[in-house]
């Protein structure tokens, strides 16, 4: 817990607002102001949270932003060329921008709305930390270390899953690719499908270009030079969850939530570490503890590479829409000469 209560602007849907106070209690947060992307419900969410009211988020980053802003959900932040210098000024006085989405919400936006555009040497898109990553839970730690030993992955399957009030299905795309990337390298090609939240049979949305308000459950199958990983996304659950399986010539590693097990290929147990924490299991400690290492001097050690986390996902979500496997690379080279 930090000695002294950070002051915190909120941008929430009002069904977050339990959410956020947790976050705040668990983090040491004072929320000074809210607000809401839904301009119909943005009094409520401030009222909520006992906060002062903002109705334009790209005017409180312009203007005098406070110590830590929080965007539960960014809503179309992001989307027109101006977010990316409202990022800059807000980080130049000094506010630390965290959020529960990708913001920027696709490589398209990235690449045609200025967030690569360095200003003073700081690229925009760096100016907001996505705080779901089970990259740097106790668990996965664990895990990385299991799998130096275990030699080369066959095949891997990665399932993850929070609550609605606690990160979008965008979020669960590169929180899980980033998991995956480092198992299979490059991926050479992703395979995906998307079940919307809700589903009146018959004719299905696709999800289209952007991770921005996508909902429900996605699978994603991965690619790389000798590796294959499997991805299992869903939003809207009761509680989160990170599950794993790595096979290869040594056996299988299985992890699930704060245990992992190493089984040889005899079937003996080889190795085996429990109590990992309960950052996988409660997604108010695990966000709360991400806001926590932000806040730290020097932020985050290791930032998420998201213009390639973003490409891969941008194949992902031509391939909900093609139903063919998509290969990042010339998605890239597409949206780099857009």
């Amino acid at each position: 817990m930090v000695s002294d209560l950070v002051e915190t602007g909120v941008w929430l849907r009002p069904d977050q607002a339990d959410f956020v106070r947790a976050l705040a209690d668990l983090a040491g947060l004072k929320i000074s102001v809210a607000g809401s992307p839904d301009h119909r419900t943005g009094t409520a969410a401030a009222d909520a949270l006992g906060a002062d009211f903002a109705g334009d988020i790209r005017a409180l980053l312009r203007g005098s932003p406070p110590k830590l802003m929080l965007l539960a959900d960014p809503g179309d932040l992001g989307e027109i060329r101006g977010d990316a210098e409202a990022v800059l000024n807000a980080a130049a006085d000094g506010c630390r921008i965290v959020s529960l989405a990708p913001v920027p919400a696709s490589a398209i936006e990235l690449q045609n709305n200025g967030w690569t555009k360095a200003k003073a040497g700081r690229e925009p898109y760096r100016g907001i930390t996505q705080l779901y990553r089970p990259t740097t839970t106790k668990l996965w730690r664990t895990t990385r270390d299991m799998l130096e030993h275990f030699g080369p992955v066959r095949s891997a399957a990665i399932g993850v899953a929070l609550p609605a009030a606690a990160g979008s299905l965008g979020s669960l795309m590169i929180g899980a690719l980033e998991l995956a990337i480092e198992i299979v390298g490059e991926c050479e090609t992703v395979y995906a499908a998307h079940a919307p939240s809700v589903s009146g049979g018959g004719l299905h949305a696709v999800p289209g270009d952007t991770l921005r308000n996508l909902t429900g459950d996605a699978h994603a199958t991965l690619r790389g030079s000798g590796t294959l990983c499997t991805l299992r996304l869903t939003s809207g659950a009761p509680r989160p969850t990170l599950v794993a399986r790595f096979d290869g010539p040594e056996g299988a590693i299985v992890a699930f939530d704060d245990a992992i097990g190493w089984w040889g290929p005899d079937g003996a147990e080889r190795d085996r570490s429990t109590d990992l924490g309960t950052e996988s299991l409660d997604a108010a400690e695990g966000i709360s503890a991400a806001i926590r290492r932000t806040l730290k001097p020097g932020g985050i050690s290791s930032p998420i590479d998201t213009i390639h986390l973003l490409t891969v996902a941008q194949a992902a979500l031509l391939s909900m829409t093609t139903g063919q496997a998509e290969r990042p690379d010339m998605v890239g080279r597409i949206v780099r000469s857009a």
